[in-house]
């Protein structure tokens, strides 16, 4: 064998075991790391997972507000009864919307739902590439 390509595979050899030297390195890192954050992230995840739940149910209820005003026997009620029946109806009618960076996003049930879809969406489309 040439001494040359004696050489070139040597410093291949080297690399390549520098490289998986490197790999562990980055392995126990990210052991490290996911000892430490573990419980931050399964706490932080449960957090915004019950918000999102929270904020859907409110938006939710407070459309049945009106529907609720409007079955009591208000009819027969005084003009004072009527008139914040009436107030509630109107009210409710617009369905509340939650903001995020201060006005700037508006979120509604739907606006909720369509962002859990997408979620999933890539999350299925990330675990079909992890297999």
């Amino acid at each position: 064998m040439d001494t040359r390509s004696q050489i070139s595979q040597q410093e291949a050899y080297d690399l390549v075991v520098d490289c998986l030297q490197d790999h562990q390195k980055i392995n126990r890192l990210a052991d490290i790391i996911q000892m430490t954050f573990s419980t931050l992230l399964d706490i932080q995840l449960t957090i915004n997972t019950l918000s999102v739940v929270i904020a859907a149910f409110r938006l939710t209820k407070s459309t049945d507000i009106g529907k609720a005003a409007y079955e009591v026997d208000w009819i027969n009620g005084s003009e004072k009864v009527r008139s914040a029946v009436k107030m509630i109806t109107i009210r409710t009618q617009k369905p509340l919307k939650l903001t995020a960076l201060r006005g700037l996003v508006m979120f509604d049930l739907e606006t909720l739902v369509d962002i859990m879809r997408l979620s999933y969406t890539c999350f299925t489309v990330v675990k079909s590439l992890d297999t």
